[in-house]
């Protein structure tokens, strides 16, 4: 196998035209290998350089050995970057994946620093507060402490000094006995009081419920009553502006009844051809006429003043 030795331009050319010229027959033969060790699934194995056919140039025939080596040369590592490039991916897939798992693991870290961080500010203030109770509880210890000191003191010094202060502490333990049990008992009645007050209060409250329904429901019910008197009052009013006393109307029954007759007889005098009985008549049924008209005048007025 020889080395590939760098071309020039003017080389190149001179190359090209010598391939041009000798080795186009055999291109063709040598497509077929290069074609199949490019397939996937080929084994990756170089083929071997075509032999030439006797008589070419030796210079022709030594730049065609170049060129195949050269060809297979970078054919290799061209396949050599694809599997490089193949590998490659999937390192770069198998590195997303653990860049995906990692996230979620520190999601998963982070919920617990969170939780872990909630738990630990809650036991903070527990022990916060716990610290407090006691630091509370230890004054009141000092304070007694330092009560008790001094009473020891004063019985060390004087024995009927603190013979004379136990008396009286003993009486005032006493009479603040008295005093909390008298408190406890009025404690207690206060409490049943205030037991028997809230009883009463909602036997109360409940009746007040009752009586305001009771009421409510009684006044919904006269003002319905009072608006159905309203309305009738309005339609008898208005049946009452509309009718006429039976006194009078008997009355002008009567007094048309009696001129009717009249002028029936006035008729009949007439058509009989008495002129004395008929200027008679006349003067009779002028003077009765007059009195019925006065009649109806005295009529019409009581009407309308019993209207008013």
């Amino acid at each position: 196998m020889q080395s590939v030795v760098p071309w020039t331009g003017s080389s190149l050319t001179v190359l090209w035209r010598l391939l041009l010229r000798a080795t186009c027959p055999q291109v063709t033969p040598l497509e077929s290998p290069v074609e199949a060790w490019r397939r996937p699934g080929s084994l990756g194995v170089v083929p071997r350089p075509s032999t030439l056919p006797e008589g070419p140039d030796p210079g022709g025939a030594e730049a065609v050995d170049s060129l195949k080596e050269y060809a297979v040369r970078l054919l290799q590592e061209l396949s050599n970057k694809e599997q490089q490039s193949v590998r490659l991916t999937a390192a770069l897939e198998q590195l997303k994946m653990q860049l995906s798992v990692s996230s979620h693991q520190q999601g998963l870290l982070y919920k617990d620093y969170l939780s872990e961080k909630t738990e630990w500010q809650k036991e903070k203030e527990t022990f916060r507060d716990l610290r407090r109770k006691l630091e509370e509880q230890q004054q009141v210890d000092a304070v007694k402490v330092q009560e008790f000191n001094e009473l020891l003191a004063a019985l060390q010094e004087d024995p009927e000094e603190a013979r004379r202060r136990l008396g009286e502490a003993r009486r005032s333990v006493t009479l603040l006995k008295v005093n909390e049990a008298r408190l406890r008992r009025r404690h207690a009645a206060l409490l049943e009081s205030e037991r028997r007050l809230r009883s009463e209060n909602a036997t109360l409250r409940e009746e007040s419920s009752r009586v305001e329904a009771a009421v409510t429901q009684r006044t919904g019910a006269l003002q319905r009553h009072k608006d159905i008197a309203a309305y009738r009052m309005a339609a008898l009013q208005k049946a009452l502006d509309r009718s006429v006393p039976l006194a009078a109307l008997q009355a002008a029954n009567g007094q048309y009844a009696e001129l009717t007759g009249r002028y029936g007889a006035l008729l009949l005098l007439q058509a009989g051809g008495r002129a004395h009985g008929t200027a008679l008549l006349l003067e009779v049924g002028h003077d009765h006429t007059g009195t019925a008209g006065e009649a109806l005048c005295m009529l019409c007025s009581s009407v309308h003043s019993h209207r008013v």
